[in-house]
């Protein structure tokens, strides 16, 4: 695929094990850095299954925006290769079951962000976080907005200053968390 794939009505996309890969020059601006992007609906969710998305290293990840009420729902899903965080989640609400995301070039698999021009919170639910292979699993830029629940369990935000911002790292209470961002030294 040589652009980003949108999604912008409820549907079911049932990959049957098979993979979209991005290949080509790659738009590396907004709105179109995102290998598949779900967007601008509404009367339903969306639901992809058993299908993965290799962004190459060329594209971002996945990304749904401002679906408000409405859901993106991820069954059996991985996301790999992504330029950037795997799934980048802005003002929506996804749930995933048997979600895997590696190799993401930020080593982050997922963002949770209000995101711009969105008054939704981002909302994500997951059944397991083992299936977030980069070095930071769920993060978030700026403010902790973001509500997480993995395995029916809350996960907290904790901050840190990299320097020019703060980043959160969410995670389960309880969970040591760097204070600094990974790699970094003072």
């Amino acid at each position: 695929m040589e652009e980003k794939l949108t999604i912008s009505y409820p549907a079911v996309l049932n990959g049957n094990g098979h993979t979209i890969t991005a290949a080509g020059a790659w738009d590396d601006s907004s709105p179109g850095k995102h290998l598949m992007g779900v967007e601008g609906f509404s009367g339903g969710d969306v639901r992809l299954v058993n299908l993965t998305l290799d962004s190459a290293g060329i594209a971002y990840g996945l990304q749904p925006y401002d679906t408000g009420e409405n859901k993106l729902i991820l069954e059996q899903v991985t996301l790999r290769g992504s330029k950037g965080s795997g799934l980048t989640v802005n003002g929506s609400t996804v749930e995933a079951v048997g979600l895997t995301i590696e190799n993401s070039g930020w080593s982050q698999s997922i963002d949770v962000s209000k995101g711009f021009h969105t008054s939704h919170t981002a909302r994500l639910t997951l059944d397991s976080a083992q299936g977030l292979k980069d070095l930071i699993q769920i993060a978030e830029d700026g403010e902790a907005t973001a509500h997480v629940v993995v395995g029916g369990e809350t996960w907290e935000a904790t901050g840190y200053d990299t320097g020019s911002y703060t980043k959160y790292l969410y995670a389960p209470p309880q969970a040591e968390l760097p204070t600094e961002e990974p790699g970094r030294r003072r």
